[in-house]
């Protein structure tokens, strides 16, 4: 999987809690010769919400090592999306 990222900091006039990325990736498989065919799991309901546990785990990890706050989630506001 490649995975081109983003990362952007509020602008001078935005508000300072605004830190946030653009993550795209592309569905398909890369060996020696280059793109090849598009890997279809990768879409699966599962394997997405399985990443989003192993993020809220593995930055909620580095946080609290840090002694940071606040902790994230798994569902990152998809409740609040769905209920909207």
């Amino acid at each position: 999987m490649v995975a081109d990222i983003a990362l952007h900091a509020p602008g001078r006039e935005g508000d300072e809690r605004n830190h946030h990325a653009h993550i795209l990736l592309t569905t398909r498989e890369v060996d020696a010769d280059g793109f090849t065919l598009k890997n279809r799991d990768w879409n699966k309901v599962a394997v997405l919400e399985g990443w989003r546990e192993a993020w809220a785990r593995d930055s909620n990890a580095a946080l609290e090592r840090r002694h940071r706050g606040p902790r994230g989630s798994p569902d990152a506001g998809g409740a609040a999306r769905r209920s909207a």
